[in-house]
């Protein structure tokens, strides 16, 4: 067994062994995050992934519409195996001025968050001032 079907077989033994009493977190890091690890090997600068959404705009959303995909994915796999609720973390994605938040993540976090068939925690770090754009992605549908 490897990979997903581990921890699928593995949060699936977990939840029986532990009962119903006691609750199961999953979690998952959010699109912008994973980009940041993808385009600039997770530099806490940021300057490649803005270069690279600069640049190549149609690209950028691409990828965070795949990473999406295959967040939702792994979140809802999570909870099929057993996992109560789920966290997105998104460390990273405070980086962004506001209106880039708004205009490029909150669809997808939004979409995440109402996706799946639990409760998400959603945290992005450095949004403080910004509670209001993370309490409008969560919202239920």
């Amino acid at each position: 067994m490897r990979g997903r079907e581990f921890n699928g077989a593995l949060l699936s033994r977990l939840r029986e062994s532990v009962g119903d009493e006691t609750s199961l977190i999953g979690f998952a890091g959010g699109a912008f995050t994973l980009a940041s690890y993808i385009i600039a090997s997770g530099s806490s600068r940021h300057d490649e992934i803005r270069q690279f959404r600069a640049r190549h705009p149609d690209a950028f959303a691409s990828l965070l519409d795949v990473i999406a995909d295959a967040v939702l994915d792994s979140l809802q796999y999570q909870i099929d195996h057993g996992a109560d609720v789920v966290q997105l973390f998104d460390t990273y994605a405070g980086e962004l001025a506001p209106a880039d938040y708004r205009e490029f993540l909150l669809p997808l976090h939004r979409w995440i968050c109402t996706g799946v068939d639990a409760p998400v925690i959603l945290f992005v770090r450095n949004m403080a001032g910004r509670l209001d754009a993370l309490a409008d992605a969560t919202r239920m549908r």
